[in-house]
């Protein structure tokens, strides 16, 4: 996560909520400066995959995908 606002948890507003392929839920949510991000808002019990915590942020911006199970 390179920008301040996505580091300091700064979200304006949701843009849309999706179940990934591995259970998770999360929501696509636009920052204050523009950016946009991930955010784990609920992490599937069987999830293998360590950044799929609840409340975990990921930068989409950054090449990030919460939903490739790779």
């Amino acid at each position: 996560m390179h920008d301040s606002a996505v580091r300091n948890g700064r979200i304006l507003r949701v843009l849309r909520g999706a179940r990934l392929p591995c259970g998770c839920v999360a929501g696509i949510y636009e920052t204050y400066a523009g950016g946009t991000v991930v955010v784990i808002d609920e992490a599937h019990a069987d999830c293998r995959l360590a950044p799929h915590r609840n409340g975990c942020m990921m930068d989409l911006e950054a090449g990030e995908s919460p939903g490739r199970d790779t």
